[in-house]
Protein backbone atom coordinates (compact mmCIF):
# COMPACT_ATOMS: atom_id res chain seq x y z
CA UNK A 1 0.00 0.00 0.00
CA UNK A 2 1.13 3.38 -0.87
CA UNK A 3 2.44 6.17 1.80
CA UNK A 4 -0.24 8.67 2.49
CA UNK A 5 1.46 12.17 2.53
CA UNK A 6 0.08 14.49 4.86
CA UNK A 7 -1.70 17.18 2.72
CA UNK A 8 -1.05 20.27 5.44
CA UNK A 9 2.05 20.45 7.12
CA UNK A 10 2.86 22.36 9.99
CA UNK A 11 5.78 23.78 11.35
CA UNK A 12 6.31 25.49 14.85
CA UNK A 13 7.26 25.51 18.31
CA UNK A 14 4.39 23.85 21.08
CA UNK A 15 5.03 24.82 24.34
CA UNK A 16 3.07 23.72 27.69
CA UNK A 17 0.68 26.02 29.40
CA UNK A 18 0.81 26.18 32.75
CA UNK A 19 -2.88 27.79 34.67
CA UNK A 20 -5.00 27.99 37.50
CA UNK A 21 -8.70 26.81 37.31
CA UNK A 22 -11.78 28.60 38.64
CA UNK A 23 -11.26 25.94 41.09
CA UNK A 24 -8.07 26.50 42.00
CA UNK A 25 -6.69 23.26 40.80
CA UNK A 26 -3.72 23.75 38.43
CA UNK A 27 -3.75 22.59 35.10
CA UNK A 28 -1.20 21.77 32.11
CA UNK A 29 -2.45 21.83 28.77
CA UNK A 30 -0.47 21.62 24.67
CA UNK A 31 -0.33 24.20 22.71
CA UNK A 32 1.06 26.61 19.99
CA UNK A 33 -0.56 28.08 16.95
CA UNK A 34 1.02 25.52 14.72
CA UNK A 35 0.13 22.41 16.81
CA UNK A 36 -3.29 23.63 17.54
CA UNK A 37 -3.90 23.61 13.85
CA UNK A 38 -2.60 20.39 13.32
CA UNK A 39 -4.71 18.60 15.91
CA UNK A 40 -8.15 20.86 14.46
CA UNK A 41 -7.45 19.66 10.92
CA UNK A 42 -6.48 15.53 11.79
CA UNK A 43 -9.57 15.89 14.07
CA UNK A 44 -11.47 17.40 11.45
CA UNK A 45 -10.69 13.62 9.23
CA UNK A 46 -7.89 15.72 7.37
CA UNK A 47 -4.32 14.11 6.85
CA UNK A 48 -2.05 17.11 8.82
CA UNK A 49 1.28 16.69 10.07
CA UNK A 50 3.64 18.65 12.47
CA UNK A 51 7.05 19.49 12.46
CA UNK A 52 9.02 20.75 15.37
CA UNK A 53 11.46 19.95 17.98
CA UNK A 54 11.02 18.02 21.37
CA UNK A 55 12.66 16.38 23.91
CA UNK A 56 12.26 12.56 24.11
CA UNK A 57 10.35 11.47 27.09
CA UNK A 58 8.77 13.47 29.74
CA UNK A 59 7.03 16.34 29.77
CA UNK A 60 7.21 15.93 26.03
CA UNK A 61 5.12 13.53 25.56
CA UNK A 62 2.31 15.75 27.11
CA UNK A 63 2.79 17.38 24.08
CA UNK A 64 2.83 14.52 21.63
CA UNK A 65 -0.14 12.41 23.13
CA UNK A 66 -2.69 14.41 22.23
CA UNK A 67 -1.48 15.49 18.79
CA UNK A 68 -1.35 11.33 17.89
CA UNK A 69 -4.77 10.86 19.82
CA UNK A 70 -6.18 13.60 16.79
CA UNK A 71 -3.93 11.62 14.26
CA UNK A 72 -1.56 14.12 13.54
CA UNK A 73 1.43 12.63 11.59
CA UNK A 74 4.34 14.00 14.23
CA UNK A 75 7.81 14.81 12.49
CA UNK A 76 9.95 15.50 15.44
CA UNK A 77 13.36 16.35 15.23
CA UNK A 78 14.52 15.12 18.95
CA UNK A 79 16.92 17.53 21.18
CA UNK A 80 18.77 17.49 24.53
CA UNK A 81 16.70 21.02 25.32
CA UNK A 82 13.48 20.92 27.27
CA UNK A 83 10.02 21.81 26.48
CA UNK A 84 9.31 25.24 26.72
CA UNK A 85 6.64 26.10 29.18
CA UNK A 86 4.40 29.44 29.38
CA UNK A 87 1.96 30.14 32.53
CA UNK A 88 -1.09 32.26 32.77
CA UNK A 89 -1.24 34.19 35.73
CA UNK A 90 -4.22 37.02 36.73
CA UNK A 91 -4.32 37.76 33.00
CA UNK A 92 -0.19 37.92 32.63
CA UNK A 93 1.97 35.60 30.00
CA UNK A 94 5.33 34.33 30.90
CA UNK A 95 7.65 32.64 28.82
CA UNK A 96 9.99 30.41 29.23
CA UNK A 97 10.99 29.63 26.35
CA UNK A 98 14.83 30.55 25.20
CA UNK A 99 16.26 27.34 25.84
CA UNK A 100 13.26 25.36 24.65
CA UNK A 101 14.23 22.28 22.00
CA UNK A 102 12.40 24.77 19.16
CA UNK A 103 14.72 27.57 20.37
CA UNK A 104 17.45 26.04 19.92
CA UNK A 105 16.87 24.29 16.76
CA UNK A 106 20.17 23.93 14.01
CA UNK A 107 19.62 25.69 10.73
CA UNK A 108 19.44 23.12 8.25
CA UNK A 109 18.36 19.92 10.30
CA UNK A 110 15.08 19.71 8.53
CA UNK A 111 14.73 18.08 5.15
CA UNK A 112 12.15 20.20 3.94
CA UNK A 113 11.84 18.53 0.76
CA UNK A 114 11.20 14.97 2.15
CA UNK A 115 8.55 16.88 4.94
CA UNK A 116 6.86 18.41 2.45
CA UNK A 117 6.74 15.69 -0.08
CA UNK A 118 2.54 15.31 -1.36
CA UNK A 119 1.91 18.65 0.91
CA UNK A 120 -0.65 20.93 -0.41
CA UNK A 121 -0.50 23.50 1.95
CA UNK A 122 2.47 24.75 4.95
CA UNK A 123 1.23 26.23 8.21
CA UNK A 124 3.61 28.84 9.65
CA UNK A 125 3.55 31.37 11.91
CA UNK A 126 5.44 34.76 12.56
CA UNK A 127 6.75 33.73 16.04
CA UNK A 128 9.12 30.99 14.48
CA UNK A 129 11.80 33.23 12.87
CA UNK A 130 11.51 35.25 15.94
CA UNK A 131 12.67 32.79 18.14
CA UNK A 132 16.90 32.48 17.04
CA UNK A 133 18.77 32.04 13.92
CA UNK A 134 18.17 28.45 13.74
CA UNK A 135 14.11 28.54 13.56
CA UNK A 136 14.51 31.10 10.96
CA UNK A 137 16.33 29.17 8.88
CA UNK A 138 14.48 26.61 8.88
CA UNK A 139 11.48 28.54 8.69
CA UNK A 140 12.45 30.59 5.68
CA UNK A 141 13.73 26.86 4.04
CA UNK A 142 9.93 25.31 4.63
CA UNK A 143 8.74 28.53 2.84
CA UNK A 144 11.29 28.10 -0.45
CA UNK A 145 10.66 24.34 -0.40
CA UNK A 146 6.69 25.13 -0.32
CA UNK A 147 6.96 27.51 -3.10
CA UNK A 148 9.22 24.90 -4.92
CA UNK A 149 6.57 22.37 -4.41
CA UNK A 150 3.93 24.33 -5.54
CA UNK A 151 2.32 23.87 -1.67
CA UNK A 152 0.22 27.07 -0.45
CA UNK A 153 1.84 28.57 2.43
CA UNK A 154 -0.69 29.96 5.18
CA UNK A 155 0.98 32.49 7.16
CA UNK A 156 -0.33 33.48 10.92
CA UNK A 157 1.28 36.97 11.47
CA UNK A 158 0.80 35.99 14.85
CA UNK A 159 3.55 38.68 17.14
CA UNK A 160 4.84 38.76 20.49
CA UNK A 161 6.49 41.91 21.87
CA UNK A 162 8.91 40.00 23.79
CA UNK A 163 10.42 37.92 21.07
CA UNK A 164 10.59 41.93 18.83
CA UNK A 165 8.94 44.20 17.09
CA UNK A 166 6.30 44.20 14.72
CA UNK A 167 9.25 46.01 12.49
CA UNK A 168 11.22 43.27 12.57
CA UNK A 169 8.87 40.93 12.16
CA UNK A 170 7.83 42.20 9.02
CA UNK A 171 10.82 42.74 7.80
CA UNK A 172 11.39 38.72 8.04
CA UNK A 173 8.10 37.97 5.89
CA UNK A 174 7.71 40.99 3.63
CA UNK A 175 7.79 39.73 0.08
Amino acid sequence: MATRHALIVCFGEAMLRSSTGPDGAEAITPGGAEYNVACALARLGNRAAWVSALPSGGPANEIRKPAEEAGVDLRIIESEHQVGTYRISSGEVEYNRANSAFAQLESGAINWREMLTGARWLVVSGITPLLGDGPRANWSAAMTFAELDGALVALDLNHRPALGSFESLWTEVEP
